[in-house]
Order: structure tokens, then sequence, then C-alpha cells
């Protein structure tokens, strides 16, 4: 709703002003255009800024000078000045402020199963710019990079802080399509959102009325803000100089270049026939593996039956020795023993006979 009644403001006050406007067309032509460096610039202003009485203005420039090309450079200065006063006000809001931003443009892409496929890695389907269904195909989407650097004096209540603040961070947002203006020239309205890290240092003061004048509390010392800042909510018009649109800008390389588009096709036709084989080849190497492990482990089996039965047989010839080792041992255990024992017999019969012989003497 709020988008329809922003189109009817804008397209009154272009009747009112005697401008013919058309509505932008994407457009879809596979060819390479050359922009000039009019249709590379941009100007564009946030609404909300000129809300909180803070008036800023911005340019952006395309960096590459192709149809395909999605980078640009910007600078946004915004601002109040602190008008005279009689009496130094209770209330302090001034700001001063200057940021550069990096931006890729971008659109959503239908995944159509040929030139373009659906992600599967999870980093690319994490950041992937593929859908099923385009919705919205007109509007075109960026994330960027940004650096600020301000100066503040800001009062609400009955202290006030003053000093510079450095920050950085990402920047998310869409940029949809208006009006076509006579000249060429086109009018795109702008969402967006920038949040990073802030590093600032700022004094405390008070507003002493008898004085009139702002004495200081207390001095601080640059320091990192512990928690995620808000440096900008953007709700704006952007107007864009030269014969190109944003329609007819940031477009895929590969749906406009047919030499590049080629070149893609050669190498994923390169890529697709290298999986293929490898497949193929991984299928044979499997196969072969399976094969030679097959009769490998066939053979070793021979072997170690084969084995088996060799070392049953010297255990067998093993024990069998050990056996006639025995008996002999014995049987010559059990001679020595026999011989022992027939010696012992002849010594009693001798000394029977001494004694024998003894008794025959005596008589």
């Amino acid at each position: 709703m709020k988008l329809i009644n922003l189109k009817v403001i804008v397209c009154s006050l272009a009747l009112l002003a005697g401008i013919p406007i058309r509505a932008q067309v994407v457009d879809k032509s596979p060819q390479t255009d050359t922009l000039a460096f009019k249709d590379r610039l941009s100007l564009r202003f946030n609404a909300l800024d000129w809300v909180l009485l803070m008036p800023g203005v911005g340019i952006e420039f395309d960096l590459g000078n192709k149809n395909w090309s999605r980078w640009a450079l910007g600078v946004d200065v915004s601002g109040n000045v602190g008008g005279s006063h009689t009496f130094k006000p209770g209330i302090v809001f001034n700001l001063a402020e200057v940021n550069v931003e990096l931006r890729n443009y971008w659109r959503i892409r239908q995944i159509d199963g040929r030139g373009v496929k659906r992600h599967t890695g999870f980093v690319d389907k994490l950041f992937s710019c593929r859908r099923d269904r385009v919705k919205h195909p007109t509007v075109t989407y960026y994330r960027g990079l940004y650096a600020s650097y301000s100066d503040f004096s800001v009062k609400f209540g009955s202290e006030g802080k003053q000093g510079t603040a450095l920050s950085a961070g990402l920047s998310l947002g869409a940029v949809r399509p208006l009006y076509v203006f006579a000249n060429g020239s086109s009018l795109d309205m702008e969402l967006g959102l920038s949040v990073g890290v802030c590093y600032a240092r700022y004094d405390t003061y008070r507003h002493d009325r008898e004085s009139d004048c702002y004495p200081l509390v207390s001095t601080g010392d640059w320091k990192i803000v512990p928690f995620p800042v808000v440096r900008d909510l953007r709700v704006g018009l952007v107007y864009r100089l030269g014969d190109y649109p944003s329609t007819h800008k940031y477009r895929w390389r590969y749906d406009c270049d047919y030499t590049f588009a080629a070149l893609q096709d050669s190498i994923n036709t390169a890529r697709e026939t290298a999986k293929i084989n490898q497949h193929y080849a991984d299928s044979v190497g499997k196969v072969i593996d399976a094969e030679f492990w097959k009769v490998y482990n066939a053979a070793a089996r021979v072997n170690r039956i084969h084995a088996d039965s060799v070392r049953r047989e010297a255990e067998a010839r093993q024990k069998a020795q050990k056996e006639a080792v025995r008996k002999q041992r014995a049987k010559e255990k059990a001679e020595r023993k026999k011989e022992k024992k027939a010696s012992a017999g002849k010594d009693n019969d001798k000394r029977a006979n001494e004694r024998k012989e003894d008794k025959d003497e005596a008589r």
C-alpha cells in the first residue's frame, strides 16, 4: 500500500511538472552494452534523513562500463547545520556524517536445470541467488561494505554527548524501479539497512541556563561500542543519469555475453565429462579391485591351507622324533639299570665266596 501511494505521489508530481514518464521494463536482450560515463552515475536521497532534519545526498558510480558489471562505489554526505539561537537550546541534535560504501548488485535467477542449476555446497546455498520461481523480476538486490566518519552532538535529557565516531559493517537492501523520464533518466525506490561495529570517543556535557553555555561533565577515550550499531535505515529515491535504468544494468553476464556463456558452457561440459570419466574410472577400478582381492584371497586361502598342512607335518615329525628320543633314552636307562643290577649280584657272590673261604680256612 505504501509503495502504491509513493508511486501515485511521484507520478502526480511528474504530471504536474509536465514531465512525461513511463514504467521500467526488464531488459532480456542477449547483448553486451558499453555504458558511457554519465550512464554509470546515480544520485540518491534518503527520505528518513530528511524527515529527521538531516538533509543529505549521495552519489554512486558503477565501477564497470558493461551492462553486466555489478559493482558500484558510493559516497553519502548528510548532516544538519545548527542554526543561530539567542540562547543555547536545551535540546541538541547536531550530526554530520560521511559514508563510503561498496555495493554488489544482483537479481534472483530462476533455476532451469540447464544453464542455471541448484547450488549444492553449504556456502553456495547460503549466498545463493537462485530460486525455483522469481517473484519480483524487476527488483535488484544489493549487499556491500561501508565505512563512515561522523561528528555528533546530541542532548535530549539533563546531559549530552559530543564526539566523533568511526564505523564499518555490512549493507543489505533492494532497489525497485519506478519510472523512466523522457530524457532517458530513471527513478528508483531504495530500501536498505546498514549494521556494523562502531569505534567512538565522546565527552559528556550539560546545559547551564544561568551562564548560557555547555560546561563539560567528563571526557572520554576511544573505545569500541559493545553492541552492533545500526548506522543507516534507508527509505529513499535513486535518480539515475544517462539512458540506462537499473532494469538494463546489473545483469548476469551469462545472460548477455555470448562469448562468456560459450566459455562457461565449455568449462561446465569439461567438468561434467571429467566427472563421468572419473565415475567410469572409479567403477572400472572398483571391478578390478574386487577381482584382484577375490583372486588374492583365494590364493591366500590356498597358501594358508598348504602352510597349515606343512606345519602339521613338521609338528608330527618333530613329535615322532621326540618320542623316538624318549624311547631310546628309556631303553638306555633300563639297560644301565640292568647292568648295574647284574654287577651288584656279582659283587655279592664274590663277597659270599670270600666269606666261605675264610670260614674254611678257620676250620
